[in-house]
């Protein structure tokens, strides 16, 4: 299938290769000078970048502006409101077309110090190769010289949890909205001989090292590795040489796990059979998304207070012609300085909307494809379920067990459904205070939706048969419509999800009993998606709140 690429708005297209935004570590230096050595270490790596090209560049960090050759420095020192901006804009040696800028800002608000990088690459619109991922090597000797936090002190080396009181203290920190960077947690192989780096399947230390600045890696150890399964559970957990990532805004209780990634033991080991010239294929794979997501994540930068050189420089020309008496020459000359900037700002403000763009309508039609080969593996899970029905001489629905407890539905879906049902987070999260006694019932509701009203769903059966499977595991199970959209409408959220990006109601519930005691009332309520050929369960087993409950 071809892709549509977006319409262009410029000439050039513009990406990221490095963002960041964090605390620099004040302590016993204090907030002052903590602001002013961060300061000399990126104009110093300034000066030794450009002494070839500008060779008046004081010493001393100072306010200034020059161009030659494509290349640019802009620094501005405002001691007055406490910021140092620097701008930096180089060719690259050996892609023709491509520039190179850094912009740095740090922000010194009492005793806090707020640094801020971005490393952005532009490329003409005819250019193919890739941006690579580039930490600006002055990030790494402000966390040597000064120290970077991002919630926790960045490192550059791994984190150890060793006892339960570790463990306690990472799944807050996981928890807490002010961590920026992803997470990575290495966990042990449970058998020694299966492991590949000192009793995990990679090197920690050599992973922090290459993250610094992008990632926190964690290592647990097996003495409470199973603590922190028991504190999460299976979904959220890693365990036995796998890799789990956790992105910021991570909640086990809101969050879909299946959004951040995790690497199994045998996935690793798979990684391994293809031929390769990379030894540690698998660990620059997970470096490379972590990468990946760090880079596609919108910093609100203004709203941090973050302006950076091109719009500082402007509010510094209006200061500069409010203040002082300038004549005409002058004045034009500023203006036309400040219309200069706003004319790059502009260029680069479309050069990022372009490549946004074009990564949406890669995006569009790499979800397509996808959604075609779903649908070709769900056609082929369902032949290869009516083969084995045809060997065994039963329906599979007969082999499926029900005695599971509601701790054990999610995987029990996952194992024998992952094509028919989808549990959404929101019933996930309602089946940790679930009081339905019987238990089984609920697994035997679930199997009905996955087999005879999938059926109904998708043409291979009927609504009366459908209603007859349910009468036939219990005579007082019902099915109907769950709401009227006015009554819904009344409940606010409460009948309503967010399922792929759109709004969606729980159009449908499994019924029975009356009952205002949770124990003896039974509500399922879900929708059928026809794009994903899916039921989706959105809650259950409790009643939902309505006027009238």
């Amino acid at each position: 299938m071809g892709v549509t690429m977006a319409v262009q708005l410029s000439s050039s297209y513009l990406k990221r290769s490095y963002q960041l935004l964090a605390k620099l570590c004040v302590g016993e230096m204090g907030a002052v000078q903590a602001f002013e050595r961060s300061g000399d270490i990126v104009y110093k790596w300034a000066r030794k970048k450009f002494k070839n090209i500008f060779r008046q560049i004081p010493a001393e960090k100072t306010t200034l502006d020059d161009k030659r050759d494509g290349n640019e420095i802009g620094v501005i020192v405002d001691q007055d409101r406490a910021r140092f901006i620097l701008r930096a804009v180089h060719p690259d040696a050996n892609i023709p077309g491509r520039m190179w800028i850094t912009d740095v800002q740090l922000n010194r608000s009492g005793n806090d110090c707020l640094l801020a990088v971005r490393l952005s690459v532009t490329s003409l619109q005819s250019c193919t190769q890739e941006v690579p991922f580039s930490r600006p090597i002055f990030v790494r000797s402000i966390l040597k010289n000064v120290g970077i936090a991002d919630v926790i002190q960045i490192s550059g080396q791994k984190h150890l949890l060793q006892t339960p009181a570790d463990v306690d203290a990472f799944l807050r920190f996981l928890a807490m909205p002010e961590r920026h960077m992803p997470v990575v947690l290495l966990t042990p192989c449970v058998r020694e001989e299966d492991a590949l780096c000192n009793g995990y399947m990679m090197d920690a230390d050599q992973m922090a090292d290459d993250l610094t600045g992008v990632a926190h890696v964690f290592q647990i150890s097996l003495d409470v590795n199973d603590y922190l399964t028991d504190c999460i559970g299976k979904q959220w957990s890693a365990f036995n040489g796998a890799v789990r990532t956790y992105y910021p805004g991570v909640s086990f209780d809101g969050s879909d796990y299946y959004q951040h990634p995790l690497l199994t033991q045998q996935s690793i080991r798979l990684r391994g059979v293809f031929p390769s010239d990379d030894p540690q294929l698998c660990m620059h794979e997970i470096e490379e998304y972590v990468q990946r997501y760090v880079l596609a994540q919108r910093v609100a930068w203004e709203e941090r207070g973050f302006d950076f050189y091109l719009a500082a420089h402007q509010q510094l020309l209006q200061e500069q012609r409010a203040s002082s008496e300038q004549s005409q020459d002058e004045l034009i000359s500023s203006f036309e300085e400040q219309l200069e900037q706003l004319k790059k700002q502009n260029d680069e403000t479309m050069s990022l909307a372009d490549s946004y763009a074009n990564d949406c309508a890669l995006c569009k039609g790499e979800n397509d494809q996808l959604r075609q080969r779903i649908g070709r593996l769900t056609a082929q899970i369902s032949v290869l379920r009516t083969q084995l029905q045809q060997c065994s001489g039963q329906p599979m629905e007969q082999t499926v067990p029900e005695d599971g407890s509601y701790a054990d539905i999610e995987e029990w879906i996952e194992r024998y459904y992952p094509d028919r049902l989808f549990l959404h987070p929101r019933a996930a999260r309602s089946l940790k205070s679930a009081a339905y006694e019987n238990v089984k019932l609920v697994y035997q509701c679930l199997k009905l939706l996955a087999s005879s009203y999938y059926d109904y769903c998708t043409g291979q059966g009927t609504y009366e048969r459908f209603i007859d499977a349910c009468k036939q595991v219990d005579p007082g199970l019902a099915e109907g419509g769950s709401i009227t959209d006015a009554a819904a409408g009344m409940q606010g959220d409460s009948y309503f999800l967010q399922y792929n990006g759109k709004k969606r109601k729980l159009e449908r519930h499994l019924t029975k009993g009356n009952s205002k005691d949770r124990r003896y009332c039974l509500r399922i309520y879900f929708f059928w998606d026809d794009q994903d050929q899916v039921v989706v369960i959105g809650d259950l087993p409790h009643h939902l709140d309505t006027s009238t409950t």
